[in-house]
């Protein structure tokens, strides 16, 4: 057991966080149009991250369509995102930044999307350069190489986890309720209803009744 978490210890420290680029199609349009962008980082916390993007307030209504087509701005809406892994982002380099500033660079830039001047991919130059640690330039230069490449992140390989200790008091109570009431009645109950169930069973089977009570402590089947 301590074995198992130091190995998983010391494999979280190893890794370092690494910021990634993630393109989709926009909000409402067609699927092999990629067109809208998010920067991701590491959470660190297992293989989950967690990113922000730039969007339209309202990007539905046809007066922010009309608006943004004729290129005038309209109200726009930062996003915090998050992902159970980088699977399908693309790698931008190794993080730099605290989470707190990446989130400021994020959240604190000026909210009228133009599709011009302050777009999702303005938003996503202005996150990566905080992330990594680096100028507006360099974090163009790298969006840039990392479209060109198109290496997505691949699925995330299994980690190393402790593994769950077993309750003998659960494990044993179950089995008790198994064999008084069938498998198929407990069968019907979650993990936590049953252990609930097998615990409140616990109070009832092992609990020492007062003389004075013990005519209503009867336990299923007895006299």
């Amino acid at each position: 057991m301590l074995a198992s978490l130091l190995l998983l210890a010391t494999a979280n420290a190893a890794a370092p966080r690494r910021v990634y680029l993630r393109i989709t199609p926009l909000i409402g349009g067609p699927p092999a149009l990629r067109l809208h962008s998010a920067v991701f980082v590491d959470s660190g916390i297992d293989d989950a991250v967690y990113g922000y993007d730039f969007i339209p307030r309202d990007p539905d209504a046809p007066a922010t369509v009309a608006r943004l087509l004729s290129l005038r701005s309209a109200p726009g809406e930062f996003r915090r995102l998050a992902a159970p892994d980088a699977r399908g982002l693309l790698a931008l380099g190794a993080a730099a930044a605290e989470p707190a500033d990446v989130e400021r660079a994020a959240l604190e830039r000026r909210d009228d999307l133009h599709l011009v001047t302050n777009n999702c991919w303005a938003h996503s130059v202005a996150v990566a350069a905080a992330a990594l640690g680096v100028d507006a330039r360099a974090s163009s230069r790298a969006i840039a190489a990392a479209v060109l490449r198109n290496e997505e992140e691949p699925p995330s390989p299994p980690r190393v986890v402790p593994p769950a200790e077993r309750d003998p008091l659960a494990a044993s109570l179950a089995e008790e309720k198994s064999r008084r009431y069938g498998a198929p009645l407990a069968s019907f109950l979650s993990d936590e209803e049953r252990l609930a169930s097998a615990r409140a069973a616990a109070g009832v089977l092992y609990t020492s009744p007062s003389p004075r009570d013990k005519r209503q402590w009867r336990l299923p089947g007895s006299a």
